[in-house]
Formats: structure tokens, C-alpha cells, sequence
């Protein structure tokens, strides 16, 4: 398989060991196909960013700010692409144009190769979406600091300058300015918290997990979580907050309630996940003061409808408009209403079938 980023061995951690010189993440004495591929992906990168035929590169969506080097965005308005659980699928196909896009975890199954990754991240990379948020899951064992299985040059895939120049922004347990939106002669941060941590209730030692509530680890998952003042616009987990779309289908497990508590103190305006493939949807929640106020299930899987003998459309639907420019929905404001996506590729019998839930976008007033 074709990888963007070489073949292991001659990749190197972003920063490199004194006196080594390198480019593109491949150590100098790599002289090979792969250095030249890395050499090559580069210069074509540079090239389409100052393409005035790239179709990012328009009047109204510069690339770049040249004063702070991150994408710069004309509009308070995007459209945000979420998606979730893909396990070595490449749905890329299925994905909807966009301004964000946004992956909540699950790139790849346990066990995984690097190659695996490699490719997840090749077709993200690859999408026409300027930004492409990410984080991990419980089935990227190797991603995991914490894991005796954790691969650095997996990580490095991600964190590289390549990865970075074509919009990859990877989160774990933080939040990160990965855009401005300018208008009327002002800007402003577009924040993103992001982290890979779940509860886990099998009794199992999964990859970015942690002892449901109330054990003390739960608050300690969530200790480097945003409050009110930090102005994040969006939230993404790998697993959903309690009450919250989080019907796993099997008993016993339920989303975080720590989780819950820190989105409640917080109130993103959009907050995305996956894990539990069962509850597939979107929900909309009016706050009142710190609790959770007046909800609305907006759409809901052909799974969980078959299961439950639900009512609702033959196909679930994947697109609304929060902007206030349609009647329908109006506009979704920060601090008063938070949008929450689980946005699970697959269902729970994943391979064995081929159904797939279809990716989710949001168009929302940042």
C-alpha cells in the first residue's frame, strides 16, 4: 500500500536528535523512494496552497493568515463534518463537503499496523476540508501513552508537519486555537477541546480508558477540560457524556457523567462523539443555568428504530442548519444551547453487515 509518509524505518520523531538533520520527518541518511515521495508531497503541498485554482483559495476562504499561520476563515458560518468509528474503513466517499471536519475516535482496530493508520490517515488528509479534527479511541491501542503497545511512530503519523499541512489538527486531552474567523475588521479563535477518554464498564483494560464515576480517575480524565471562560466552540470525545445519546445497547454501560458535568460547565456549542454505535443521532439541548433543559432528538439510526419500533423517516437525516439562515431549525447560541453528534460510522454488528450510519453535517454561527 501507498503511504504518504514512507515506510517505517526511515521515519523519525518531529524533533530531531542534535545534529541530525531531516525533512519532512525522514532522517537525513534515508536517501530513499520514500524521502523522495515526503520531498515530492511537499513541494505539491506548498504549490495548491498558493494555487488560485485551489478551491479553498477563493474571495470569501483565504487559506492562510499571513499574521498567525493558521486557517483564516471570512465566515462565522461552517459547516462541520462529524463522523466516528470508521475501524479501518475509509468512508471518505460518503463525507459531505465542508469547512471542519471531524473524526471522534476509532480510526482503526486493535492490533492495528502502522500501515493501517497510515492509511486512515491518508484519506483524511486527503479530503477538501480545511481543517481536520481528530482524536483517538479505544481501538488505537498504539496511540495510547499509556498502553505497553504504544507505537511513537504511529503517534509521529499524526503530529507531523505533512499531517499539519494538510489541515490535521490531533487532540489528546487538550484544548487548541486551530483557526480565526475574520470579519468586520475583527478576529477571532476558533477552540477546540478534544480527548480520547472513556469510562470502561467490561471489567477490561481497553486503550483510553479509565474506572467509571465515582472513582477518582474520572474526575482525573476530565481534569484538563475547558470551563465557561475559555470560549470552546467545540467539544470532542470519543465517548458521549451521560444522558446523551448514550444508549450502547448492551447493560450497564452509559456515558460519563464527569464528562456530563465539565460540557455543563463549558457549553460548547457543538459537542461530538461515537463509541456506542447504537445511538447514532443528533440531539438538541437548551441549558438552564448548569443543567440540561429542554432537549430535542433531531434524528435518531434505522438501527435504533428497528430495535425500539421507533418512529421516524426511512432514511435518518444527516444534514441540519443551525446558522439561522433556515426557518426550520433557527440559530443555535453558544452559552444557551449545545448541539450534541454521535456520529458512529458503523452500527453495533459492524461487519457483519453492511449497513453504515452516514457522516453528520452541521452547519452552525461560531
Amino acid at each position: 500500500m501507498f503511504s504518504l509518509f514512507g515506510p517505517r524505518h526511515t521515519f523519525v520523531s518531529a524533533v530531531s536528535q542534535k545534529g541530525q538533520r531531516s525533512l519532512c520527518g525522514l532522517s537525513e541518511p534515508a536517501r530513499t523512494d520514500a524521502e523522495r515521495r515526503a520531498k515530492k508531497f511537499e513541494l505539491v503541498l506548498r504549490l495548491s496552497y498558493l494555487s488560485s485554482a485551489n478551491p479553498l483559495c477563493t474571495p470569501h476562504r483565504r487559506c492562510f493568515s499571513p499574521k498567525m499561520s493558521l486557517p483564516l476563515f471570512a465566515t462565522s458560518t461552517l459547516r462541520v463534518i462529524c463522523t466516528s468509528d470508521t475501524h479501518n474503513e475509509n468512508p471518505a466517499a460518503h463525507v459531505p463537503d465542508g469547512d471542519i471536519f471531524i473524526h471522534a475516535g476509532d480510526l482503526v482496530d486493535r492490533g492495528s499496523s502502522i500501515d493501517q493508520y497510515a492509511a486512515a490517515l491518508e484519506w483524511i488528509s486527503n479530503l477538501p476540508h480545511k481543517l481536520k479534527i481528530l482524536t483517538a479511541g479505544n481501538g488505537d491501542v498504539e496511540l495510547d501513552r499509556g498502553s505497553n503497545r504504544f507505537d511513537p511512530d504511529v503517534l509521529s503519523l499524526f503530529l507531523s508537519e505533512e499531517a499539519k499541512s494538510k489541515g490535521v489538527v490531533y487532540l489528546d486531552r487538550e484544548t487548541r486555537v486551530i483557526g480565526h474567523i475574520e470579519q468586520n475588521g475583527q478576529t477571532r479563535e476558533i477552540k477546540v477541546y478534544g480527548n480520547p477518554l472513556q469510562p470502561e464498564f467490561s471489567g477490561n483494560r481497553y486503550p483510553f480508558t479509565f474506572h467509571p464515576h465515582p472513582d477518582p480517575a474520572a474526575e482525573g480524565a476530565w481534569e484538563t477540560a475547558p470551563g465557561a471562560d475559555d470560549g470552546v466552540q467545540i467539544w470532542v470525545t470519543h465517548g458521549p457524556p451521560r444522558h446523551r445519546l448514550d444508549n450502547a445497547n448492551v447493560p450497564g454501560f452509559i456515558g460519563c457523567p464527569v464528562q456530563a458535568r465539565k460540557v455543563a460547565e463549558s457549553k460548547p456549542l457543538l459537542c461530538v462523539f461515537g463509541h456506542f454505535h447504537y445511538n447514532w443521532g443528533v440531539e438538541r439541548v437548551r441549558w438552564n443555568g448548569e443543567e440540561f433543559g429542554e432537549t430535542e432528538v433531531l434524528t435518531f439510526s434505522e438501527e435504533k428504530k428497528r430495535m425500539e419500533g421507533l418512529n421516524g423517516p426511512l432514511t435518518p437525516r444527516n444534514a441540519f442548519d443551525f446558522s439561522g439562515s433556515v426557518e426550520e431549525l433557527g440559530k443555535a447560541e453558544q452559552g444557551k444551547e449545545t448541539i450534541f453528534v454521535n456520529a458512529a460510522w458503523m452500527t453495533t454488528r459492524k461487519r457483519q453487515i453492511e449497513e453504515r450510519n452516514r457522516p453528520i453535517a452541521i452547519t452552525v454561527t461560531l
